[in-house]
């Protein structure tokens, strides 16, 4: 769920940044930007499942994740601490961690290839510090501004209505 949210914003902006640095080719940018989004979060989430099938097995716990398709009965009851706050920090791990190397990943792709910017093995952490992320508020300000259009259009629509029908009566 999370990661299907992220990818729309992720999507718009490599659009954005694409759009702003006249690339050629915006959708083929926006498609890089959102595989490569896409395939870091895949390969995480394959991560997680190994580790929690590690950590399930060191447990005792036998098969844990392989249940027969018959069985449909939830989980409750198993013994992994997900109660405790251990296993609340760590699923809040496993969900968050994905999405957010995905948008790391797609903000080098952005750097390095959209921006068309290299910086130099001196800067480069200094760098990435400060233009790995940017772009994110422009596009959610802008995001929340097309409500605001549409809103006015819809309220000065709604006016021409009334003022069509008045002038009919």
């Amino acid at each position: 769920m999370i990661g299907g949210f992220i990818i729309i914003l992720v999507a718009m902006w490599m659009y954005q940044s694409a759009l702003k640095s006249e690339k050629s080719n915006l959708l083929l940018w926006v498609v890089v930007g959102s595989i490569t989004f896409f395939i870091v979060q895949m390969i995480l989430v394959k991560m997680n499942i190994i580790v929690m099938d590690m950590i399930r097995e060191s447990d005792g716990a036998i098969d844990a994740t392989n249940r027969s398709l018959i069985s449909i009965g939830d989980r409750a009851g198993r013994d992994d601490n997900s109660g405790s706050l251990f296993g609340i920090i760590f699923s809040i791990y496993l969900e968050l961690f994905p999405p957010f190397i995905g948008v790391v990943a797609a903000g080098l792709v952005r750097i390095f290839f959209i921006l068309d910017e290299q910086p130099t093995k001196d800067n480069l952490v200094s760098y990435l510090k400060i233009n790995l992320f940017a772009g994110i508020v422009p596009m959610l300000v802008s995001i929340k501004d097309s409500f605001k259009v549409a809103t006015k259009e819809s309220n000065e629509a709604e006016k021409q209505q009334q003022k069509d029908t008045n002038d009919n009566d």
